[in-house]
C-alpha cells in the first residue's frame, strides 16, 4: 500500500496563518472534480480540485477537497493547500468564504508541511507532527504542539519554542547566520544531552529541542544562541 502523502501548505506571497482579503466570489466552474470562484472586480479567485463534487445553486455542497489554491488577481497564487482529502460534509457551507475558513480549521488538525517563500515568513504548525520549511529570508518558525521538524533555510531565522510544545527538531541551526532559539515559559534548560552529532536541549521530561549537527560543547561556546523571554526586559 502506498504511503499517504503529508498534506502540504505552500505560500508564495502571503503570511500564515491566513488573513482573508476582501473577496466577493461567484461560482464560475463546476464539475465533479473542479470548482472555481471568481471575484469579477478584483479577479481574485479560489480554485478547488477533488472528487465527487456536488452543488446546490452557486455553492459546493458535497465531495472531497484534495487541493485548494487562493489567487490574487494581480500577483498570481498566494497560497496552496495540497494532499488534503477533506470531506466537504464536515465544513461550513453557508458561503465560499465560510467553507474556506472551516477547511483551514480541518487542515490544522492533522500533521502538515508548511513551505515558506524566499522572503521573511512566519510559519506556525498545529497539533500534529508538522514539517516547517522557511526557505530564504529572516523567518520565524513555531512548531506548536507535536513532534515537529523545523528548517529555516537561508537567512537569520528564529525558532520559537513554548512550554508544552513537545519534542521538536531543528535541522539547520546556523548561529553565524543569525539563527536563534527563543523560548517562552521556561527560565532555563535542564541540560544539554549529546545524541551522536546532535544536541538535545531538554527543558522538561516532555519538552525538548534537538539541534542537529551541533554538540553540547559547540553550543556552550556560542554567546546568545538561546534566548529566554524571561530574560528580556
Amino acid at each position: 500500500m502506498a504511503k499517504k502523502k503529508m498534506q502540504t501548505l505552500e505560500q508564495f506571497d502571503y503570511q500564515w496563518p491566513l488573513k482573508f482579503f476582501p473577496f466577493n466570489p461567484e461560482l464560475t466552474t463546476q464539475t465533479k472534480t473542479k470548482a472555481a470562484f471568481l471575484d469579477a472586480e478584483t479577479e481574485d479567485r479560489i480554485a478547488i480540485t477533488g472528487a465527487d463534487f456536488k452543488y446546490k445553486g452557486d455553492m459546493l455542497k458535497q465531495g472531497t477537497i484534495q487541493s485548494l489554491t487562493i489567487y490574487d488577481g494581480e500577483d498570481g497564487a498566494l497560497i496552496k493547500f495540497t494532499n488534503t482529502d477533506i470531506n466537504i460534509g464536515k465544513l461550513d457551507k453557508s458561503d465560499i468564504m465560510a467553507l474556506v475558513s472551516s477547511f483551514i480549521d480541518q487542515f490544522e488538525k492533522s500533521a502538515m508541511k508548511l513551505i515558506g517563500t524566499n522572503e521573511p515568513d512566519s510559519l506556525q504548525g498545529g497539533k500534529g507532527a508538522d514539517i516547517l520549511i522557511g526557505k530564504g529570508g529572516a523567518d520565524t518558525l513555531i512548531g506548536d504542539k507535536g513532534k515537529d521538524t523545523l528548517t529555516g533555510g537561508d537567512g537569520q531565522d528564529t525558532f520559537w519554542f513554548d512550554k508544552g510544545a513537545g519534542k521538536d527538531r531543528i535541522t539547520d541551526f546556523d548561529f553565524d547566520e543569525g539563527d536563534r532559539l527563543r523560548v517562552s515559559d521556561y527560565d532555563d534548560y535542564l541540560r544539554l544531552i549529546k545524541d551522536g552529532k546532535d544536541t538535545i536541549v531538554e527543558f522538561s521530561k516532555n519538552d525538548s529541542v534537538t539541534i542537529a549537527g551541533m554538540t553540547p560543547g559547540e553550543l556552550k561556546k556560542l554567546d546568545g544562541w538561546i534566548i529566554f523571554d524571561a530574560d528580556i526586559p
